[in-house]
């Protein structure tokens, strides 16, 4: 895929940089390098490979599922956002 200098002035823009037009080519270059190389992963065979989340295998710990007691509304007494047994939350939507 050729990239042009229009090219690389459109993801200036997209990313917000203000950059001279010296700076152009430079990037012109590494960008093109850079999808040659996602070019040339793309021809990977990964058929039979595994997705893989995370780089080494991670065990979540796990806990039963019990009901156990919580703070519950007692621990917000004397808040201005208690009303009976219900919190007050501000408003979010009309």
């Amino acid at each position: 895929m050729a990239i042009t200098q229009k090219d690389v002035r459109h993801i200036m823009g997209l990313a917000r940089l203000k950059l001279p037009d010296e700076a152009v080519a430079p990037l012109l270059h590494d960008l093109e390098a850079i999808l040659v190389h996602v070019d040339a992963l793309a021809q990977v065979n990964v058929d039979g490979v595994q997705a893989l989340t995370h780089a080494v295998p991670v065990q979540q710990p796990m806990r039963p599922d019990e009901v156990q007691p919580s703070l519950g509304v007692t621990g917000l007494e004397g808040s201005a956002g208690v009303e009976g047994r219900f919190i007050k939350v501000p408003r979010i939507m009309e």
